[in-house]
């Protein structure tokens, strides 16, 4: 337990804690769950559409994996850091979230498409954990990390739906009320985001 519990105070974990939580864990709850029903509650898309839609959203977040571990091992060479990538790169994913809130109903499979290739840079985070520590903790850091991640998808996956639901219960419409609960979402993110940044400048 005390293993778990300097793992949880170092600097090297606190500076990824709320990106894993919100920014991965989020990224993996929209695919599994919510870009669907967005494109069909919001994009008013037909079920197959939307499956194809989801398609191109999967076969994109392929590329991009594959992407990242093609270029991660130069950008390392060239001194490089993953938390210096995610801090440049992840605030246009957050900015493509916002922009698909104000499309509604006009943002499709590409729009989150794009949102999640742009949001992938956060998967850096989880291997930049590991090599923080030292070998005999990096286990049980990474399976700390996972276990962040894990519950950040069940809390983006949940509270989505409840803030949609809140907001469709006191008179909002359908498309306003996913609106409104993926701009708190966004604002989860951008918070996420500011921590992270004064993180990284008070360690520097």
């Amino acid at each position: 337990a005390m293993g778990y519990a300097t793992i949880l105070r170092a600097p090297a974990f606190r500076q990824f804690a709320l990106p894993g939580l919100f920014s991965y864990g989020g990224m993996i709850a929209m695919q599994s769950l919510w870009i669907g029903p967005w494109l069909t509650q919001v994009g008013h898309r037909t079920p197959t559409e939307a499956a194809g839609g989801l398609f191109i959203v999967n076969a994109s977040m392929l590329v991009a994996f594959l992407s990242w571990g093609l270029v991660m091992p130069r950008l390392v060479k060239a001194g490089w850091t993953a938390g210096r990538i995610i801090g440049l790169g992840w605030p246009l994913g957050v900015a493509c979230m916002v922009w698909i809130i104000c499309l509604g109903e006009s943002a499709g499979p590409f729009h989150w498409a794009l949102w999640c290739v742009l949001t992938s840079v956060i998967t850096l985070s989880q291997p930049a954990v590991g090599q923080a520590f030292p070998a005999a903790q990096a286990g049980r850091a990474l399976s700390a990390f996972n276990l962040l991640i894990f519950f950040g998808v069940f809390v983006v996956q949940w509270g989505l739906g409840l803030m949609i639901d809140a907001l469709a219960w006191h008179g909002w419409s359908m498309v306003a009320a996913y609106r409104g609960a993926f701009a708190i979402y966004a604002a989860a993110c951008t918070l996420s985001y500011l921590v992270m940044h004064c993180q990284v400048r008070r360690s520097a």
